[in-house]
């Protein structure tokens, strides 16, 4: 049971983190995510097989962070060719990528 809240609750951060990272860096729901991982640390002292619970909590942020973060930026429309899957791909090879494509079209134009 615990590895199932630990599991929801990494998803839920993952989730959270990419909202608050793409694409601009926002304080309030990243403190949220510090809390939530507090919350996380606890469960998983308090699971009988802790390494278990860890491993769940780390594949669930990163697995829902790289698809939510690939979601996100497809909906800034960078590139329009690029669609969520190839944005989910850059997040794992590159993960600057976006951000620095962001602030490039962001940028006052001479």
């Amino acid at each position: 049971m615990i590895l199932l809240v630990v599991g929801l609750v990494g998803v839920a951060l993952g989730v959270l983190t990419a909202s608050s990272q793409v694409p601009r860096v926002r304080w309030a729901p990243s403190l949220s995510s510090a809390l939530l991982i507090s919350v996380t640390v606890w469960l998983t002292i308090q699971s009988e097989s802790p390494w278990l619970a860890g491993m769940v909590f780390f594949v669930a942020v990163m697995v829902s962070l790289i698809f939510y973060a690939g979601i996100l930026w497809s909906r800034e429309n960078l590139e329009s060719r690029i669609g969520p899957f190839g944005w989910m791909r850059r997040e794992i090879t590159n993960p600057g990528y976006a951000r620095r494509l962001f602030a490039a079209s962001q940028a006052p134009r001479e």
